[in-house]
């Protein structure tokens, strides 16, 4: 802001304005991840977010989770799969370069939400076998999940 003002004070606008709009630009590569507080958690957003950033992927993240949750560990494990097998269809092409991910815990439970926009409605084999992959991962886990593709958007929720 100091850098606006002095240009704007030498009367020179058009570098001033310049200078906004690559700030501009800047903010809107930053994805956005609302931290938890809880280290274990907070070390795999941020990790994830990194590879985000390489692979010119968004990751929009809201997470609210208590700290001292004993069955974080088996969810992040689980949200890593859940993480890497996004990566994985978006790198095939088959998905638009975000995921929105959600992550609440209340009480013992966690809950998670995960949203990709597809580019297509159908399922192809490598889309089956990663789903298919993440429920059982789940079900190893004794978690509820759901994963629905409806109107070009995959929807994966679950309850650990």
């Amino acid at each position: 802001m100091i850098a606006i003002n002095i240009l704007i004070n030498r009367n020179e606008f058009e570098r001033a304005k310049e200078y906004i709009n690559e700030i501009e630009d800047n903010l809107k590569k930053i994805n956005i991840i609302n931290y938890t507080n809880n280290l274990v958690l907070d070390s795999v957003l941020y990790n994830f977010n990194e590879i985000c950033n390489i692979k010119s992927i968004d990751l929009l993240v809201k997470a609210n989770i208590k700290k001292n949750n004993m069955e974080i560990l088996d969810f992040t494990e689980f949200l890593i799969k859940v993480l890497y097998s996004c990566i994985s269809l978006i790198e095939d092409e088959y998905y638009d370069r975000k995921i929105i991910c959600e992550v609440k815990s209340k009480g013992e439970k966690i809950f998670l939400y995960i949203k990709l926009n597809a580019f297509n409605n159908e399922n192809d084999e490598l889309e089956y076998t990663i789903i298919k992959q993440i429920i059982q991962k789940a079900k190893n886990l004794n978690a509820i999940i759901e994963v629905k593709k409806e109107n070009y958007i995959l929807e994966l929720k679950c309850l650990l």
